[in-house]
C-alpha cells in the first residue's frame, strides 16, 4: 500500500479520492455475475475502457449518481437509474444492493 493503514476504519486527509484511497469499480448484475476493477482515476476516459466492453446498450445502468456514470451513459445512449446512497437503496426493481452487500464482504476480506 502506498500509505500506512487507518485504524478502525479512519478517514482520509482529503475529500474525494486522492492518495490515501483506492478507487475500485464494482460491476454486478442480477445473476451475481461480478467485475471489479482497481482504476486510476475516477475520470470519464477510465471509467469508459471499463464499462463500455460490457454495458449493452439495452441495459440499464443503477450508479449512487455521480456525475461520471451520468457523463458515460450520455455519451453511450445508456439509460441510467440513479439511487442515492443514502436514504432508501431500491426504487421499484432498480437497486444497488448487490454491490453494497460485495463492497462490505470485500472490505471485510480485507480486514
Amino acid at each position: 500500500m502506498p500509505r500506512p493503514p487507518r485504524k478502525h476504519e479512519g478517514v482520509g486527509k482529503t475529500r474525494g479520492t486522492s492518495d490515501d484511497q483506492i478507487p475500485v469499480l464494482v460491476i454486478r448484475d442480477r445473476h451475481k455475475s461480478t467485475a471489479t476493477v482497481i482504476l486510476d482515476r475516477v475520470y470519464i476516459p477510465h471509467v469508459t475502457a471499463v464499462l463500455a466492453p460490457i454495458i449493452d446498450k439495452d441495459e440499464v445502468l443503477c450508479t449512487v449518481g455521480a456525475a461520471v456514470y451520468a457523463a458515460f451513459c450520455k455519451a453511450n445512449r445508456i439509460k441510467h437509474e440513479v439511487i442515492q446512497a443514502k436514504g432508501p437503496r431500491a426504487r421499484g426493481a432498480f437497486h444497488i444492493q448487490n454491490v453494497n452487500a460485495f463492497d462490505s464482504r470485500l472490505k471485510g476480506w480485507m480486514k
